[in-house]
């Protein structure tokens, strides 16, 4: 798994800005100070795993902002019905720049941060490693703090 998580990480924020969730995200980054996008996918061995990618409007709160981009992919993993995770990351920060046009001129340009980590999802009969803990654990460790209100998750 550790192996594969920097390409599949680099994929990830290569491919963000042309995700179709990107102005949703960006949104909620200036309306919350952070957006968030949870994408399901499988590696090639078959394993699935969870892409959450995090927008910062601004990096006050980012510990917390992290606690609840976890706590979204755990919400989206039971969903869906895994019962055991890895959580990786996060792994690696980038940035999305947003630039605004009129006609052929550019009239502003802003830089948003980004970071990403991986769930790695297991259904409770799947053979798991070790570290593999229960997403209900994972959900009740990351709910968010009160104090901040957390944007809904995708």
């Amino acid at each position: 798994m550790p192996g594969m998580r920097v390409a599949l990480a680099l994929l990830a924020l290569l491919t963000v800005a042309a995700c179709s969730s990107l102005p949703r995200m960006v949104r909620d980054a200036d309306r919350n100070g952070v957006g968030y996008d949870i994408r399901p996918t499988t590696l090639s061995t078959g394993q699935s795993v969870y892409e959450v990618i995090i927008v910062f409007g601004n990096y006050a709160y980012r510990d917390e902002r992290l606690r609840q981009g976890q706590h979204c992919g755990a919400l989206r993993a039971r969903h869906d019905g895994f019962s055991y995770a890895v959580v990786e990351g996060p792994l690696r920060r980038g940035s999305i720049v947003e630039t605004t046009m009129r006609g052929y001129a550019v009239t502003g340009r802003r830089e948003l941060g980004t970071e990403m980590f991986l769930l790695y999802v297991f259904k409770g009969d799947q053979p798991r490693p070790p570290e593999a803990r229960s997403v209900d654990t994972i959900v009740s460790e990351t709910t968010p703090n009160l104090l901040i209100a957390p944007p809904p998750c995708p």
